[in-house]
C-alpha cells in the first residue's frame, strides 16, 4: 500500500513536470518585456504546420506599426527550441530563441537579437524567420 502511494506521488510529479515548461514561460517574459506593456499577444504555436494564425497576426501588427509578441516551439526527437518575436512602440523588432534537450530541461542560453523589419517573412511552414 504504501509503494502505491509512493508510485502515485510520483506520477503526479512527473505528470505536472510535464504540463509546466520552464523555457516556455522564460521566453514569453523575455518577448513582453522587449514589446512592452501595452503589446498584443499574437499566440503561442506548438507544431509546425499550425503557425499561420499566429504568423497573420504578428504580420499585420508589423504593418499597422502595433506592439506585439509571437511565440513558437519546434520539437524535435529529443530537444526543443522556444522562438520568438517582439516589436516595440519605436518599430523596432527583436528575436528571442532558446533551445532544451526535453522538457523537463531547465532553461539554456537565451539569445536575443534584433531583426530588420524587412527581413521578417513566413519559411514554408508558417512560422515567421528573420534572414
Amino acid at each position: 500500500m504504501k509503494s502505491a502511494r509512493i508510485f502515485g506521488a510520483i506520477a503526479a510529479v512527473i505528470l505536472v513536470g510535464c504540463d509546466h515548461q520552464p523555457w516556455d514561460e522564460v521566453i514569453h517574459d523575455r518577448l513582453l518585456a522587449l514589446a512592452g506593456p501595452h503589446a498584443d499577444d499574437c499566440g503561442r504555436a506548438t507544431t509546425d504546420g499550425e503557425n499561420r494564425q499566429q504568423s497573420i497576426c504578428a504580420l499585420d501588427h508589423l504593418q499597422k506599426k502595433q506592439p506585439f509578441i509571437v511565440q513558437y516551439r519546434t520539437a524535435g526527437i529529443d530537444a526543443v527550441t522556444e522562438s520568438g518575436f517582439a516589436l516595440d512602440s519605436k518599430g523596432k523588432i527583436s528575436s528571442v530563441t532558446t533551445f532544451s534537450w526535453g522538457p523537463s530541461a531547465p532553461v539554456g542560453h537565451i539569445d536575443a537579437a534584433l531583426c530588420d523589419p524587412k527581413a521578417l517573412h513566413e519559411d514554408n511552414g508558417g512560422a515567421l524567420v528573420c534572414y
